[in-house]
């Protein structure tokens, strides 16, 4: 099942929450994601940022797996309930040429609302330290008609450490295109009346830019489409 991630808020510990970027997980049925976090504001000219303006984006695959976690007692005076422990293998990050070794795992516990908490440790970039943090993470709502269609797309030439992906889950469309150490994210969101889009085949390719992209997941048409 695909998935739309909007993060609502970060806490570093023992700190209080805050939510300093405009946080978006694309995840395909088959567990391709792609993560761009933008530093807030947002209120940009034709949308276009500048690198300072990038928080991190990365990509690769996830995987989870059931996990019992304690919890406070409930009224039975049960302490043990059920979440779910998950990790995410960098394959292309907008902050090191070495994405295999960044380590990215946490578990997750479902929230009322049909929210998450994801709770972990890893580097707080503003210390430089290794940190507990909790994140609560909401869900997006596909648009009408585009429910369950995703695309994907990955791209690598070795020669020039050039490694790429996209991903496109219903009118969601985000990509990091790693390219030696020249780094190129985008996040696109379609509405009424646009146009510029592409038919894709899975197996196909796409050329755009000079590069040419595998078609490597297609779900809800026969014929995926990207803008």
């Amino acid at each position: 099942m695909a998935d739309i991630s909007l993060r609502e808020s970060i806490r570093w510990l023992p700190d209080s929450p805050s939510e300093p970027t405009s946080t978006v997980v694309l995840t395909s049925p088959d567990k391709h994601f792609v993560d761009v976090r933008i530093l807030l504001p947002l209120d940009h000219p034709q949308g276009i940022l500048t690198k300072d303006q990038l928080d991190w984006a990365f990509a690769g695959r996830s995987e989870s797996a059931p996990r019992e976690m304690e919890a406070e007692a409930n009224d039975n005076g049960e302490r043990i309930r059920c979440g779910t422990h998950s990790v995410w293998k960098h394959w292309v990050d907008s902050r090191t040429r070495e994405a295999e070794g960044v380590v990215d795992e946490g578990d997750m516990v479902d929230l009322p609302g049909g929210r998450t908490l994801e709770t972990g440790s890893m580097v707080n970039p503003a210390t430089g330290r290794v940190t507990g943090y909790e994140e609560v993470w909401g869900s997006g709502a596909p648009l009408g008609g585009m429910e369950g269609v995703v695309v994907v797309l990955r791209t690598e030439d070795g020669e020039c450490g050039r490694r790429g992906v996209v991903v496109r889950v219903a009118q969601y469309v985000q990509g990091i295109l790693r390219d030696g150490d020249r780094v190129m994210v985008q996040r696109r969101e379609w509405r009424e009346g646009d146009v510029r889009e592409q038919k894709v085949k899975l197996g196909g390719t796409v050329a755009g830019g000079g590069i040419v992209w595998d078609v490597v997941e297609l779900d809800g048409d026969q014929d995926g489409v990207v803008p």
